[in-house]
């Protein structure tokens, strides 16, 4: 009877110690799979639409992917003031965790010119090297001029933390 009990609590030790690595997979797999959050959003709990502004440019959040080694953001910019801004698309940084990233993709078009009043969307990816995760990451303009005067206000904007249950 004792050898008989000791034969099933090693089994039962093999199946917890099976079933905790399968979880544990379970639990890597969803954090390998990209999500995508737009906005304006219905889902609930979702964070709110990120808004920053400074020297006359306001950056929104319009999209954000998640991916398993980076992220990928629509920034939405918008020349709030007069005359010509000019944002130095290689000097949108995203720092997280004490380190700054530039975009990943850099090709000819460095340079966006926004007329008074005008917007535009831009795609940003950044390879971080493992997945975004928490709420201390934000997108910095390091490099913003109005009419060939560089600003010395930079705009900032807070990116979320990727949503439970996504």
């Amino acid at each position: 009877m004792a050898r008989r009990l000791r034969t099933a609590l090693a089994r039962l030790g093999r199946l917890s110690v099976a079933v905790a690595a399968l979880s544990s997979a379970a639990a890597c797999a969803d954090e390998l799979r990209a999500v995508e959050l737009r906005w304006p959003t219905t889902l609930l709990g979702a964070p709110t639409q990120p808004v920053g502004q400074a020297s006359g440019l306001q950056a929104r959040l319009e999209a954000m992917r998640w991916e398993p080694e980076g992220v990928v953001v629509e920034l939405g910019l918008d020349n709030l003031g007069p005359g010509t801004l000019r944002v130095d698309l290689d000097a949108l940084m995203l720092a997280w965790d004490g380190l700054e990233y530039s975009r990943a993709e850099r090709g000819s078009s460095r340079e966006l010119a926004l007329d008074e009043g005008a917007g535009q969307i831009v795609r940003l990816r950044y390879r971080l090297g493992r997945g975004l995760i928490g709420s201390d990451a934000w997108l910095v303009v390091r490099g913003l001029e109005r009419e060939g005067v560089a600003a010395v206000e930079l705009p900032t904007l807070a990116l979320p933390a990727k949503p439970a249950g996504l």
